[in-house]
């Protein structure tokens, strides 16, 4: 995942959450800003996934890749999640123009496992 510069102007999406449906599939949501000022210059938002497996530490260094980018006005983001496979995801909002972004939403995580957090 591309480190942030100074270009991070945007504010960050908020209330990141997610559920699953009972085929798999993660529903993950989000809000932002109703500031009709800052929603004009927001383009869309990056949706960026780490898989993690019960061995990793929760404290250790996450590897986000970028798996998807929603068009503004959308705040919504699914995917199927394999039985084996926990992931930790969050959203970034990018601008209209080049390099403008937001700081990263918190992260949720997703599992299929019944008794994982």
């Amino acid at each position: 995942m591309p480190p942030l510069t100074k270009n991070h102007v945007l504010p960050a999406p908020f209330s990141l959450s997610a559920d699953m449906d009972d085929a798999g599939r993660a529903i993950v949501t989000w809000k932002y800003s109703d500031d009709p000022k800052i929603r004009s210059q927001v383009k869309g938002f990056h949706v960026f996934a780490a898989p993690v497996s019960p061995a990793d530490c929760t404290d250790c260094p996450v590897a986000f890749t970028k798996i998807a980018a929603v068009s503004m006005p959308t705040m919504k983001f699914s995917m199927e999640i394999p039985k084996q496979i926990d992931y930790r995801i969050k959203v970034r909002a990018f601008g209209i123009g080049a390099g403008i972004v937001s700081e990263d939403s918190g992260m949720v995580f997703l599992s299929r496992k019944k008794d994982h957090p």
